[in-house]
C-alpha cells in the first residue's frame, strides 16, 4: 500500500490483514507530487523487495488542459474512481459539498468492492500474462473508444479515449515527462 499519510493508513492496513489472514500487507509513505517522495520510495521498495510483480494505480485525478495547449497537447480529464467516501473524508468539505458526496455514496460500491475486484484481477490465471490494460468495474478489459463518440457515447465503463492509443500522442506524453523531470534528475542520483 503506498499511500501519504502513514498514520491515517495503518489502520487500513491492520484491517486488511484482519480481514485477510495475510500478514504481506506492506505500507509504504509516498507523495506523488514529489519528486524526491517518489524517489525514497522506490528506493524503499527495490531494497526491500526483489521485484514488484503488481501495480495498480488507484487515484483520481482533474487536469486542466490550459497548461499544456502551447505544447500541442489537449488535457481535459476528470476521472472519479467509484468508491464511497469515508465519514473522515467527508467532514472535509464545506456543507454543500458535502451533500454531493453524500449522494454520490449512495451510487458507489462499498470499497470492498473494489478490493475484490483488484484481487480477481491480479489473482486470476484469466489475466495471468495480462499488462498495460484499463479495467473497468466487471473486471473486462476496456476497450478504445470511437473516433467521435456520440454524447452517450462518452460515459460507462467500457471505453477510454482513443487519443490515448496514438503513438503521436504516447510520445508527446513522455516527452513532456521527461522534459519535466529533466531538471530535477540532472542534479539527483535516481534509484
Amino acid at each position: 500500500m503506498a499511500c501519504r499519510n502513514l498514520d491515517q493508513s495503518k489502520a487500513v492496513q491492520r484491517e486488511i490483514i484482519s480481514a485477510t489472514e495475510n500478514q504481506q500487507v506492506y505500507l509504504k509513505e509516498v507523495d506523488i507530487s514529489s519528486f524526491g517522495s517518489i524517489q525514497t520510495f522506490c528506493r524503499d521498495i527495490n531494497h526491500q523487495f526483489s521485484r514488484l510483480d503488481i501495480l495498480i494505480h488507484n487515484a483520481a485525478y482533474f487536469i486542466h488542459g490550459e497548461a499544456y495547449q502551447d505544447i500541442g497537447i489537449k488535457v481535459n480529464a476528470l476521472q472519479i474512481n467509484g468508491a464511497r467516501m469515508s465519514k473522515e473524508t467527508l467532514k472535509k468539505f464545506s456543507p454543500a459539498w458535502r451533500v454531493v458526496a453524500r449522494i454520490q455514496n449512495l451510487f458507489f460500491p462499498k470499497p470492498e468492492f473494489t478490493a475484490q475486484n483488484y484481487f480477481s484481477i491480479c489473482t486470476s490465471e484469466a489475466f495471468k500474462n495480462t499488462t498495460g490494460k484499463q479495467f473497468n468495474q466487471r473486471q473486462e478489459i476496456m476497450q478504445p473508444g470511437p473516433e467521435k463518440p456520440a454524447f452517450k457515447g462518452i460515459w460507462g465503463a467500457d471505453y477510454y479515449p482513443v487519443y490515448a492509443n496514438r503513438p503521436e500522442i504516447q510520445e508527446k506524453v513522455w516527452a513532456l515527462c521527461l522534459d519535466l523531470t529533466d531538471g530535477y534528475l540532472k542534479h539527483r542520483t535516481y534509484l
